[in-house]
């Protein structure tokens, strides 16, 4: 079974500051798809998140909000973060992103948003999944000539601001 589960239609948030260790499980650590019903879940991680499954962290059937500060999610297995159905926000501010497998984040049914600041490493493949996804990536550490230089290039996709706009 999972670490942290839900079964019901509640909302729920997961607040992680320490370790949420799953690799004495082959279930999830966080899996709030568990019992195949909605609600609106959030998930903040500072700390560590591991294990030995994959999907290691599986969002539910709801417009869920995973935001990653500087956290690591390390599975031994593919898929670090699912984000499962409906409309779902993934957002990293650093930390470490990791899957042996091939996928890291799988961004599974619904149209969902994968934000990747600063000096987040993501180890294996970002998946869109189905529906309609976005994808934004925040560019750090440039001069402001070279962040112009570059957002001055046609098909740069590279904002003023330093965000990554990307399609496809």
């Amino acid at each position: 079974g999972a670490g942290i589960s839900k079964n019901d239609g509640s909302n729920i948030i997961v607040i992680n500051e320490g370790l949420i260790d799953a690799t004495m499980t082959f279930g999830p650590a966080i899996d709030l798809a568990a019992g195949g019903v909605g609600g609106v879940d959030e998930i903040i991680n500072t700390g560590t998140i591991q294990g030995i499954a994959g999907g290691l962290v599986r969002l539910g059937d709801g417009d869920d909000n995973f935001i990653n500060h500087n956290g690591t999610i390390i599975t031994t297995s593919s898929q670090a973060v699912n984000l499962g159905n409906d409309n779902d926000v993934f957002t990293t501010f650093g930390g470490l992103i990791s899957a042996v497998g091939p996928v890291a984040v799988n961004m599974d049914n619904g149209d969902d948003v994968t934000n990747i600041n600063g000096f987040a490493i993501l180890e294996g493949i970002l998946d869109g999944g189905n529906n309609i996804d976005e994808l934004n990536l925040t560019i750090t550490g440039l001069t402001a000539a070279k962040l112009a230089e570059l957002a001055g290039q046609p098909g740069s996709g590279v904002n003023p601001d330093g965000s990554l706009q990307a399609s496809g």
